[in-house]
Order: C-alpha cells, then structure tokens, then sequence
C-alpha cells in the first residue's frame, strides 16, 4: 500500500467513525426524549389510577351510599315493619 492511499483511507475511516458517533449520539438523545415522553405519560396514568381508586373507596362507603340514595334517587329510610316478604311454593 502506498502512501497516499493509506492517507484517503485512514482520512476516510476517520470521518466514517465521526459520523458514525454523531448518528449515536443523536439516538441516544432520541431515546432520552421517548424516555421522557414515556415517563410522563406514566405519572399521568398513575394519576388517573389513583382518582380512580379514591372514587371507588367513596363508592364503597356505607355513608356516600346512603347520602347518594337519598339525595338523588330520593329514596327514604324505612322501618322492618314495613317490609312484606314474598314466597313461593316451587310446587
């Protein structure tokens, strides 16, 4: 190998090299960004999880039940006396 040709391909290995580190080092940030991306989508969806779960615990509780049953449904408390029970035979 002569010496102007070890010089091109030493000059051109160098810049192959150059771009190549440029091209990883820009998807390394790419991938910082999706990581981001994908992380605050992550602390939206526990958010959501968490609203979620507290309004199923007050739809659990026995005292939002019995608000919610007479304040919309307009339902009223009633006595066991006033209670029928219904039988059937099975025959």
């Amino acid at each position: 190998m002569n010496r102007q040709t070890f010089i091109l391909f030493f000059i051109a290995c160098n810049i192959t090299m150059i771009f190549l580190h440029i091209q990883n080092h820009t998807n390394i940030i790419r991938q910082l960004y999706r990581k981001q991306r994908n992380e605050k989508s992550i602390d939206v969806l526990k958010q959501k999880k968490a609203y979620a779960l507290r309004t199923l615990y007050s739809f659990k509780n026995p005292v939002s039940i019995k608000e919610y049953a007479v304040s919309e449904l307009h339902m009223q408390k009633i006595d066991l006396q006033q209670i029928k029970t219904v039988t059937f035979n099975g025959k």
